[in-house]
C-alpha cells in the first residue's frame, strides 16, 4: 500500500522466492529503499494505492 505522499505503508509477499529470510528482507529493503509517486485521482489529488512490484534476488558465488 503507497500512501498519499508516495510512502509505502505496506508490503505483502505473494510469490515467495523460496527463501523465507529473502521473503522477509523484500518487504523490509523496499520500505527502506523504495520511493514512489502518488496515485492520482480524476481531480489530480494524491490517493491511496497498491503498488505491484517483483523483486529479482540474485546471490553472488
Amino acid at each position: 500500500m503507497v500512501d498519499e505522499a508516495g510512502v509505502l505503508k505496506n508490503c505483502l509477499t505473494t510469490n515467495t522466492s523460496g527463501s523465507a529470510i529473502l521473503d522477509a528482507m523484500t518487504c523490509v529493503v523496499l520500505q527502506e529503499r523504495a520511493k514512489f509517486h502518488p496515485a492520482l485521482d480524476v481531480d489530480g489529488k494524491p490517493v491511496k494505492s497498491v503498488a505491484d512490484q517483483s523483486v529479482v534476488w540474485r546471490i553472488a558465488p
